[in-house]
């Protein structure tokens, strides 16, 4: 059990603009080892907790030709639950077994931005971006200092465009036209307990996957305003 909550304040300069703050908490709710390899090991761990913060601007420009909505944040996350190595407690001989724990500290940062333009009768332009900086501040068990390890599929690089037109084909039929463009950088597909060395190289190219680029398009057209017959 636990308490969350979100709590925001805005603020309209005018009626096209808006300014905003928010943070807000959550939480992983705690558990047990049920599955350790002996009773030694039926260690329970404590909930995971995240408090986050986010500022961001909203605006409409020339008439509402231009949309724009910029956001930056933070989120500190306290009692992460990561797969960590410990020691039988009591144990003389070294006996050690991988148990789900509470492993330290994670702070995650990032921006945001979304534009919409109508350039012309018709025609709409989209742009969005994000970034992510993920980062370990403590992370560690009998393997050392694990705040080296990355975060399995976060992004830290992403954007998209996007365009649509439209216009009129006589009185009684349209055609519309879209087409799209979204990339994301390389991405790891899992974490690992190796130090970012050249002889670890091949496990972390192994691990990682590598830059996309999505490429889309759409074309139709309307008529009767009942059908529709379109190609993507």
């Amino acid at each position: 059990s636990g308490w969350s909550y979100t709590a925001g304040l805005d603020w309209k300069p005018t009626d096209d603009i808006l300014l905003y703050a928010k943070t807000a908490k959550g939480f992983r709710s705690g558990g047990q080892n049920l599955r350790a390899p002996s009773a030694a090991f039926f260690i329970p761990f404590q909930p995971e907790t995240a408090y986050s913060y986010e500022i961001g601007f909203k605006g409409e420009f020339f008439d509402r030709r231009l949309r724009v909505n910029l956001a930056a944040y933070t989120s500190d996350v306290k009692n992460i639950q990561r797969s960590t190595l410990i020691a039988q407690p009591g144990s003389n001989t070294g006996a050690s077994a991988t148990v789900l724990g509470n492993a330290g500290k994670a702070r995650f940062r990032g921006v945001e931005a979304e534009i919409t333009a109508l350039l012309a009768e018709g025609l709409t332009v989209t742009a969005s971006g994000t970034l992510i900086d993920p980062k370990y501040i403590k992370y560690s068990d009998l393997t050392g200092d694990r705040r080296f390890e990355r975060f399995s599929g976060v992004f830290k690089q992403q954007f998209a465009l996007g365009a649509d037109y439209s216009t009129a084909l006589g009185s009684s039929a349209r055609i519309n036209l879209h087409a799209d463009y979204a990339w994301r950088g390389k991405v790891p597909l899992d974490t690992y307990n190796y130090t970012p060395n050249p002889e670890n190289a091949a496990i972390i190219t192994a691990t990682t996957g590598p830059a996309l680029g999505l490429l889309g398009a759409r074309a139709s057209v309307e008529f009767l305003e009942r059908y529709e017959i379109g190609v993507f």
